[in-house]
């Protein structure tokens, strides 16, 4: 098999994923070698400020990939 552990690893980064995590891969010239996960974090405010707007409709703008979005909407639903 060429890619032993390409079932573990693509496990890992779902889990990293619903986490809230954005996953980037690291290869050398031939193979990924790892990844690295990033998360970024609402300020402590956003859910106060949020609050203070119940007539508004909100969303939310992210770059992320949808999975982590949504953990992080998750995260700090009401």
């Amino acid at each position: 098999e060429q890619y032993p552990h390409a079932q573990q690893v693509c496990a890992e980064i779902a889990d990293h994923e619903q986490q809230g995590q954005t996953v980037m891969l690291v290869a050398d010239q031939a193979s990924v070698i790892g990844f690295i996960s990033v998360a970024d974090t609402l300020r402590d405010s956003a859910k106060q400020a949020i609050r203070q707007l119940p007539h508004l409709h909100k969303i939310m703008l992210t770059g992320d990939n949808a999975t982590a979005a949504a953990a992080i909407a998750r995260s700090h639903a009401r």
